[in-house]
């Protein structure tokens, strides 16, 4: 099994970081607009991504939240290999009213995948919601991607509503 150390986030990691977040976009804008019924194509994807400065709207929001006390980024590193990420976020269910933690992102570098990376930046996104008092943990996870959704299957999340379009 490959060692990894988990640490912060660091400006040094922006290139890597926007790499990944342009890939993710690009499978989540495909994902949604085939949802819609009007599948866009990699063009127009990476259009819109660039009219509506995504990437460096999701950077920007990501390197700012690491310095939130609500709100935990780590990333996983082999050597000086930036493997994976991990976004998890404090809050207040609406209706339950008790404190939440919401699993915001996970990526992981293609060339390390399948090595159970995503199993342990959840374990410490977990563990980090437990040290902070949270009672329900969540997260919103579409269909179209069957690792994550066995990904957090596999540690203990199970679906209770389902988002419909129309």
């Amino acid at each position: 099994m490959t060692s990894y150390l988990f640490d912060d986030l660091k400006p040094s990691d922006e290139p890597i970081v926007r790499d990944w977040l342009q890939r993710y976009l690009h499978e989540h804008l495909q994902w949604w607009s085939e949802a819609l019924g009007t599948p866009w194509s990699s063009e127009q994807i990476k259009q819109h991504i660039a009219t509506h400065d995504l990437e460096e709207r999701d950077w920007n929001e990501l390197f700012l939240a690491r310095q939130n006390k609500n709100t935990l980024v780590a990333v996983a590193r082999n050597n000086d290999d930036l493997c994976g990420i991990v976004l998890a976020e404090l809050g207040r269910d609406r209706y339950m009213k008790v404190p939440t933690g919401s699993i915001g992102w996970i990526y992981i570098d293609e060339k390390h995948r399948g090595q159970k990376l995503g199993q342990r930046l959840l374990r410490i996104a977990h563990d980090w919601m437990h040290d902070k008092g949270v009672i329900m943990r969540e997260v919103h996870v579409t269909a179209a991607n069957p690792s994550a959704v066995g990904l957090y299957k596999a540690s203990g999340y199970k679906v209770i509503d389902h988002r419909m379009l129309g």
